[in-house]
């Protein structure tokens, strides 16, 4: 069919209405089995789910946050449809406009009650220029760079990554958009996608990781069921885009179970000594001078009587367990927290596994482990959450309009609100390390002085910046610079 065209089918516009509208059917039945690249989401995770599809199906590798007035978001979403040339489906790209838009809308809640919608501004680039090292190549050919023997990778790409943000700008100049906006690279270390906290901690980041050996080995094997069946193979991948969770976020999780146990343990142990030392006294008041023994246990004693049931563990990690359940779930953050509860079996429960693994090796039967962490996080419940393929989510609203009704007339469930203000209350660990250093700095204190208040608060920085905020995952101050949600106003 000699020139038919996306746009109209400009050459048949004279066949019959029929025609018209059966081949227009048919091109739009296409377009919903390719998928839509304008994306509206009612949650975090379904925003996810949106910005992971147009990274892997649409290729985009830059980005832009955008935060809209809600009242003037309609007139706003026009306007950079018109501007960033997205379109319904696989954005199409020419000589003219030769990078692709894609756009993610969020409603919810919270975004409802301070009357603004998030949108996420996606790019891609030709494939000519997509990749940063053929950019840079490029330019040292064109002597537009002095290659050294000093530039460090980081420097290359740097200067590729800052290339593309000057095509992306030009490439969507005119008369009505003579100024584009500055736009964020998913793949540069320094600008990554984040998602944060209620109270500014970066939560989770989209970047791209590399299979495991198990995930080839279970790629191969269907592939070659696919070929047996006589289809096609695939084309696989050695790398994937995916949401993890950031190492500071780890951290937090795995901090804040550390401390629950140690907690439980430490009051274990004191009722321990407690009774131990309340037999001995008995025992020592009916017992020969010669036969009494010391009343206070050693602390090796109290250790080795001293074990949390799987009951107890499960209490102790009940909070971090909140946090796991109202994660948005994908391939990378399962595997992450597998990670979190993995050291932490090992820590509290090293004894016990080393024991099953010496059974194993010694008869070479399978057996049974006690691992209350794992069974408390329900480990597999989480695997399973996160194996769906995000790339045939439906997504069940097509429209802003669809979008905040839906999110206006939700009443369901527990609220954004609730659970962002749980987050908060379980990820501050001040009270916690407060309680902690005031014991110790108490113990300390032979004289009985009273403690100030500056003393403690110093000593609550000191523990927590050695702990948790060395790795540099909070927003000390307001947001700046490409962090910051930039405001738009219809147009």
């Amino acid at each position: 069919m000699q020139g038919f065209t996306k746009y109209g089918f400009e050459k048949y516009q004279n066949h019959s209405i029929f025609i018209f509208l059966l081949l227009q059917f048919y091109y739009y039945r296409i377009l919903k089995k390719v998928g839509d690249m304008i994306f509206y989401a009612t949650s975090d995770e379904i925003a996810m789910i949106g910005i992971l599809k147009c990274v892997s199906i649409g290729k985009a590798t830059f980005y832009k946050k955008i935060l809209i007035d809600l009242d003037k978001t309609q007139g706003a979403l026009t306007s950079l449809i018109q501007k960033y040339n997205v379109s319904i489906g696989k954005a199409v790209t020419s000589p003219e406009r030769p990078c692709a838009g894609h756009m993610v809308v969020q409603v919810n809640q919270t975004l409802l009650a301070k009357q603004k919608c998030m949108v996420y501004l996606l790019v891609t680039l030709p494939i000519a220029v997509r990749s940063q090292a053929d950019v840079y190549k490029k330019l040292v050919e064109n002597l537009e760079v002095v290659e050294t023997t000093k530039t460090k990778p980081e420097h290359r790409k740097r200067i590729a990554v800052q290339w593309q943000k000057d095509f992306i700008k030009k490439a969507f100049a005119s008369k009505t958009n003579p100024n584009p906006d500055d736009f964020s690279c998913l793949e540069w270390e320094h600008e990554r996608l984040y998602i944060y906290t209620k109270d500014q901690i970066r939560k989770l980041v989209l970047r791209r990781a590399e299979y495991s050996d198990q995930q080839k080995k279970k790629q191969s094997a269907l592939d070659a069921k696919r070929v047996a069946n006589g289809e096609k193979p695939r084309n696989l991948k050695a790398t994937r885009w995916t949401w993890n969770l950031t190492p500071h976020y780890s951290k937090y999780l795995k901090r804040i179970v550390e401390l629950k146990i140690e907690q439980a343990m430490t009051a274990k142990k004191s009722q321990k000594k407690a009774a131990i030392e309340k037999d001995r006294k008995l025992e020592n008041r009916k017992a020969a001078p010669e036969n009494k023994i010391a009343s206070s246990p050693t602390k090796q004693e109290v250790s080795n009587s001293t074990r949390l049931s799987p009951t107890e563990v499960a209490t102790c990690v009940s909070d971090a367990i909140f946090l796991v359940k109202h994660m948005p779930a994908f391939s990378g953050t399962a595997s992450d927290v597998g990670k979190i509860v993995s050291e932490i079996e090992w820590r509290f429960n090293s004894k016990g596994i080393k024991q099953s693994k010496a059974v194993r090796a010694k008869d070479g039967k399978a057996k049974k482990i006690d691992l209350p962490i794992t069974n408390a996080f329900k480990i597999k419940e989480l695997a399973s959450r996160a194996g769906f393929n995000a790339s045939k989510f439906e997504f069940k609203y097509h429209s802003f309009e669809e979008l905040r009704n839906a999110v206006e007339s939700y009443r369901e469930g527990l609220s954004e609100s609730q659970i962002a203000k749980r987050e908060t209350e379980i990820l501050s660990l001040y009270e916690i390390e407060r309680r902690k250093i005031t014991k110790s700095l108490k113990q300390k204190n032979t004289e009985g002085a009273k403690l100030s208040h500056y003393k403690v608060d110093l000593k609550i920085k000191e523990s927590l910046a050695k702990k948790i905020l060395k790795f540099t995952g909070f927003r000390t101050t307001a947001p700046l610079g490409r962090d910051k949600d930039e405001h738009v106003d219809g147009g």
